[in-house]
């Protein structure tokens, strides 16, 4: 069964993160985001939350049966067992800037 309460929870978190994107790219140059590092870790740390969110959405929402992946310590490891189930496509798993932060 679905826990709403905890969707909505990352719903609004991946909410605020669009919206922290959405508001760096009318206010950020791309002068400033090549130059500036704490630009930079801004911008990543929003990335970090909207993925991070999506995947618990994914998780909660669709889990394959049987799973493994619940419980990973790491969500690289989740997003490798996400393409095991079909739930993500193998290019967008073995991106490694995705895992090896993960």
């Amino acid at each position: 069964m679905v826990d709403r309460d905890e969707i909505g929870t990352f719903l609004e978190i991946l909410r605020m993160a669009l919206g922290d994107l959405d508001r760096y790219r009318s206010s950020i140059t791309r002068e400033q985001l090549d130059q500036d590092r704490d630009v930079r870790l801004l911008i990543e740390y929003a990335l970090l939350r909207a993925l991070t969110a999506t995947y618990d959405i994914a998780r909660i929402w669709a889990p394959p049966p049987q799973s493994e992946w619940e419980g990973r310590s790491r969500y690289g490891e989740g997003f490798e067992e996400m393409v095991k189930a079909g739930l993500l496509t193998q290019d967008l798993s073995v991106r490694r800037e995705i895992n090896s932060w993960a």
